[in-house]
């Protein structure tokens, strides 16, 4: 049986047992995407009041984000060490993104919608935050998490190697 996996970050991996039962049972998590502002990284917010001075600090200005994926195959290589499978691609995309001049009570009726609080730098383009973005300089599927064409670029040359 073949099995590809993509895998990025914050995913269950329990499916993966079956397919590789080399992994390790835990693997550490980080987000799907980075939010980086001037070089600090925005996390998700730990409250409300977290997330109004994340948004407030995007408030008028570009940000960067990060989205990372990794593409696991059964037919890929593993690890001379401890044979853990190693990805057949890994890649970051960033894109660049400007935030419209938002007030405090725009920001705060953000955050009471809820949406904010378990996104990366929290917003969520895909949703109510897209309204905060006046713009994007880059894919906007890697603002969302997941770099489509990029990642479609990849499968397409992992299946020309024979790896699916």
């Amino acid at each position: 049986m073949r099995t590809i996996l993509i895998l990025m970050p914050c995913l269950c991996l329990s499916p993966l047992s079956t397919s590789f039962p080399s992994l390790p049972p835990s693997l550490p998590s980080i987000p799907f995407s980075s939010v980086d502002l001037d070089g600090t990284i925005l996390e998700k917010p730990d409250d409300e009041a977290h997330a109004h001075a994340m948004l407030s600090s995007l408030s008028g200005r570009q940000h960067l984000v990060h989205s990372g994926v990794a593409v696991f195959s059964s037919k890929g290589p593993r690890s001379k060490t401890n044979g853990t499978p190693l990805p057949v691609v890994s890649f970051c995309e960033s894109t660049r993104v400007t935030f419209a001049t938002l007030t405090s009570e725009e920001i705060w009726s953000y955050v009471r919608s809820g949406e904010p609080m378990d996104k990366a730098g929290a917003y969520g383009i895909q949703g109510l935050g897209g309204q905060m973005v006046r713009g994007i300089d880059g894919c906007y599927f890697t603002v969302m998490g997941l770099p489509m064409h990029r990642l479609s670029a990849a499968l397409a040359q992992v299946i020309i190697k024979g790896l699916l």
